[in-house]
């Protein structure tokens, strides 16, 4: 959706191209444009099976009309930051159900990220300090 932004600046205008193209773009045109609109794209007999679940219920997507006008695309192509995907199917496999992956521990995977972090960290520390002087200094007391 980033081209949208990007011609809706340049036009300074956010009708210059309407939600259900853009969505358009981002999934069957796209496909097509790279050649394997056969394969995904869209949601048809024999293509893969990847799928996103929106949850409704979240600011970005509300309200939703449904009559005498719809308006889920504008809001998921306007407003939607990526938090309101509450399932992810890929090729028919479900790797997040009700905004928990399931194919791996969250918990585990961040644990591990702040640990290696804490290393990176303790390695990098006197070349920090030597490079930031003062300013090293006082990050270390929390005055900066």
């Amino acid at each position: 959706m980033s081209a949208f932004y990007l011609i809706m600046l340049k036009y300074k205008s956010s009708t210059i191209m309407p939600a259900w193209k853009c969505l358009r773009m981002a999934t069957i045109e796209g496909a097509r444009a790279i050649g394997i609109d056969k394969l995904v794209g869209s949601i048809e007999v024999g293509k893969h099976a990847d799928i996103i679940c929106v949850d409704l219920n979240t600011p970005s997507m509300a309200p939703v009309y449904t009559t005498p006008m719809r308006n889920m695309v504008p809001n998921l192509v306007y407003s939607a930051r990526g938090n309101e995907v509450a399932t992810v199917i890929v090729d028919g496999r479900i790797l997040m159900e009700e905004h928990v992956p399931v194919t791996f521990n969250v918990q585990e995977v961040v644990s591990n990220a702040q640990h290696h972090a804490d290393i990176i960290g303790e390695k990098a520390a006197p070349l920090f300090n030597e490079i930031h002087g003062m300013n090293a200094i006082y990050m270390e007391e929390d005055k900066l």
